[in-house]
């Protein structure tokens, strides 16, 4: 026992790290393998293949808001016909598995802590299953650990690797632009100490600096949002108003928590109800923020993790964060711990916390207390496993719908896809459904107050599965357009009119009131029927949020397709059962 124990988790020979690697290939892959692309991971495959390379660089990072790097990286297995699937997945694992390569082989965290850290949540699922731009963020935060103690002798290999960070995200350019202060911030004392501050530029760090500055810049110019893109970030009202709202700031509090064990945020976007767990996830992370601050003040690196992960929770908190986002905060804290591990003197630990270590005289506290601490950093693996196995049972319902339209022959159809609108409840219905109050369509739903012709996500999502746009509304002005335009302010009456030209729709995905296009005598009469109810699901964690997809048939085209089963009759009294 012995033997093998000192074979499996000796340092010099590594065999533990190698099988930590093998099993985080094997266990991504074969999740990966089950995995059915959501929207964003879609939206991007869509771009690659349909955009041009000119539009790719110039125009689409205005639309999507980050840089175009992922979208390259893909362009050249979707625009020779690579499967679809397949092809997302190998490019994601082969860069989430060079990440956990360079994590296991070069980080000098305790073997325990390394041989897990590649299964923690956002490491393995939110960035290595789902197939999004993080995975090559990932694998850039490592490589700046990885480079960072000869940042002074050897800069270029850090300012790279940063490039990569900056090339991946937008928050990769905010959280680089935090690391370049810190950094700058060490040299100017230094070359003031010395004498040289007066010739600066001749010092090896003023090139690769000022060349990830210019990179940085023209990247925040490529980026920035086009003045009709469509962005649910930054809401309307003041600017006191806006960084006085209670829920931006408590999102800043509480970000510590949700980057590792915390359970509050998930993809229903529900959590901002709970404020119970806001409040004492807020108290718990403050206690957290706390300890990182003087931590790393303790080993020097104060502004290393103040600056970036400063800028990083304003950005969470006061521009946009989605659910994975809190994910780069784990590997900033990763990027932290890495860089205070190889230091010469090791991770210094705070006198107080020495003394109230030594305080814990009784065997069974210090027990208890490692494995409290232990427990909670298992959870993330735990997270890992639930995700993993909900993905794997559960469907997202986009392979379910294609074939739905395959297998009846649809794609030559009338096939209308929803659109994004706002609806305003009467004043004398407060209770009032936001979206509509029958499956039937048409049916009696709010007032309309806004329409967003261009956010059709259905299109994106299903479109990868057909080798032409097969959708009457999606992209009408543009039909070779494979992806979801940000460019909230197209002409919506002139959208409306080229729908309208169209005819009716034979089919419907999704709910949509579409005498906002037809007029009511040209509806009259007119049903449309459920004949599908795909039920879809995206993990979180320990949640699964599931949602519905309806395809809806006309009703006088019962005849012609007898082998499409009506799900749902609106003119049949009763309440519509969900099938599980």
């Amino acid at each position: 026992m012995a033997e093998l124990k000192s074979k499996l988790f000796s340092r010099k020979k590594g065999r533990a790290e190698i099988i930590a690697f093998v099993l985080f290939v094997l266990g991504v892959s074969l999740v990966s393998s089950f995995h059915e692309h959501w929207f964003d991971e879609a939206q991007a495959w869509q771009i690659a293949r349909s955009a041009s390379f000119s539009e790719i660089l110039t125009v689409i990072p205005h639309y999507e808001g980050h840089p175009p790097l992922w979208h390259l990286i893909l362009a050249p297995f979707a625009k020779l016909g690579a499967p679809y699937h397949l092809s997302m997945c190998l490019v994601n694992v082969t860069f989430i598995s060079a990440a956990a390569a360079v994590l296991l082989f070069r980080s000098p965290f305790p073997k325990a802590i390394r041989c897990t850290l590649p299964f923690t949540y956002f490491f393995f699922y939110q960035f290595g299953v789902v197939c999004r731009p993080y995975s090559i963020m990932t694998l850039a935060f490592m490589l700046m650990a990885m480079t960072y103690r000869d940042r002074n002798s050897r800069p270029w290999r850090y300012i790279l690797a940063m490039l990569l960070l900056c090339l991946s995200t937008t928050i990769g350019l905010v959280i680089a632009g935090g690391l370049c202060l810190a950094w700058t911030f060490e040299i100017l004392p230094e070359l003031k100490k010395s004498g040289k501050l007066c010739t600066f530029w001749k010092d090896k760090r003023f090139l690769p600096l000022l060349f990830i500055l210019l990179a940085a810049v023209g990247l925040l110019l490529l980026t920035k949002a086009a003045d009709d893109c469509y962005y649910d970030g930054v809401g309307d009202g003041t600017l006191k108003d806006y960084l006085l709202y209670w829920k931006n700031a408590a999102t800043v509090f509480y970000l510590p928590v949700e980057n590792w064990f915390g359970t509050l945020v998930n993809y229903s976007y529900n959590y901002s109800n709970d404020v119970i767990q806001i409040v004492w996830e807020s108290a718990l992370g403050a206690v957290i923020w706390a300890f990182l601050i003087i931590l790393a003040k303790k080993n020097g690196k104060l502004l290393t993790f103040l600056l970036p992960y400063g800028l990083y929770a304003i950005f969470m908190g006061y521009v946009y964060g989605s659910a994975h986002h809190y994910g780069i905060g784990t590997m900033i804290h990763i990027f932290l711990f890495w860089i205070m591990a190889e230091s010469p003197e090791g991770i210094q630990v705070p006198e107080f916390l020495k003394k109230a270590g030594a305080a814990l005289k009784s065997r069974f506290t210090r027990r208890l207390c490692t494995a409290g601490l232990t427990a909670i950093y298992l959870m993330n693996v735990a997270f890992s496993c639930v995700s993993a196995v909900n993905d794997i049972r559960y469907q997202y319902a986009a392979v379910s719908v294609a074939d739905f339209i395959k297998e009846h022959h649809l794609e030559d159809r009338k096939i209308m896809v929803s659109w994004l609108y706002d609806t305003e409840a009467p004043e004398e219905d407060e209770g009032a459904k936001s979206w509509f109050t029958e499956f039937a369509i048409p049916s009696n739903h709010d007032k309309v107050t806004a329409n967003y012709t261009c956010i059709t996500g259905y299109g994106s999502l299903f479109l990868p599965y057909f080798d032409r746009n097969i959708f009457m509304n999606f992209n009408v002005q543009h039909p070779d357009d494979l992806y979801m335009h940000y460019a909230y302010k197209e002409d919506v009456d002139e959208v409306f009119r080229l729908w309208h030209d169209k005819g009716l729709p034979d089919f419907i995905i999704g709910y949509c009131p579409i005498d906002e296009i037809f007029s009511a005598e040209e509806l009259k009469g007119v049903r449309y029927s459920i004949v599908g109810d795909f039920k879809y699901h995206m993990n979180f964690k320990f949640h699964s949020y599931d949602k519905r997809t309806f395809v809806y048939m006309r009703d006088d085209l019962a005849d012609e397709y007898p082998d499409i089963s009506v799900v749902y009759d609106p003119r049949i009294a009763g309440e519509y059962v969900y099938p599980e």
